[in-house]
């Protein structure tokens, strides 16, 4: 059912069924000393176990939905925007609940989803950039400065085509950034000199020659 709901034509009821998905790998993640403390500590082991082996079947399906949407384009303001935003959501959950020795091979195991999402290079104009680039990159970054050491193990693991690949689009992120920033630095430097000439006010000009003045006779 879920698997229906995250490919619904409906936005709302995709998005609803994906936040669904992020619940259960929450709570496939219970720790075995909750369990201890239960008294359906059976029950709710079995119920874990179902919860596991259902995630493992459909992130797979979230991967090959992620690709579809990459085939078949994203324009701008589609709800499926919205939508592509969830599920990196849901694949990242995975790595917020794993365990910390191993998260730099989780990490390692989503990227390549992230990065099929992102333009070749040479990249060129930022503003011309496909939305799902956008997106991907976005998330990427988050990961590389939330987790800077775990991302540079799983970057480590990662193929030499889609190290280049990545690497490619974060440096042209970064300068495009720091152009950015440029850009509005210019912008407040020239609107602080307008208000400085502006509050200077008019001067005031001597039309008088006193070019033969000589004094009192």
């Amino acid at each position: 059912m879920l698997k229906k709901g995250f490919q619904s034509n409906d936005a709302t009821v995709s998005v609803t069924s994906l936040q669904c998905i992020r619940t259960l790998i929450l709570l496939s993640t219970k720790s075995t000393n909750d369990l201890i403390n239960t008294t359906e500590s059976t029950t709710t082991s079995a119920s874990m176990e179902i919860s596991n082996n259902f995630i493992k079947a459909l992130i797979p399906q979230l991967v090959i939905y992620l690709q579809n949407i990459k085939e078949s384009g994203l324009e701008q303001n589609d709800d499926k925007s919205n939508i592509v935003e969830e599920i990196i959501k849901t694949l990242l959950t995975i790595n917020t609940v794993a365990n910390e020795s191993q998260k730099s091979l989780v990490i390692a195991v989503i990227l390549p989803t992230l990065i099929n999402l992102l333009e070749n290079p040479p990249l060129e104009s930022y503003y011309q950039l496909p939305q799902l680039h956008t997106i991907s990159v976005k998330h990427i970054l988050s990961l590389a400065t939330s987790q800077p050491l775990n991302f540079k193990e799983a970057i480590g693991l990662l193929s030499p085509q889609l190290k280049t690949k990545l690497e490619s689009a974060i440096r042209f992120n970064v300068l495009q950034e720091q152009a950015t920033q440029q850009r509005l630095q210019q912008e407040r430097e020239r609107k602080v000199n307008e208000q400085l000439e502006l509050s200077k006010g008019p001067s005031i000009v001597l039309k008088n020659d006193f070019s033969d003045f000589s004094g009192f006779s």
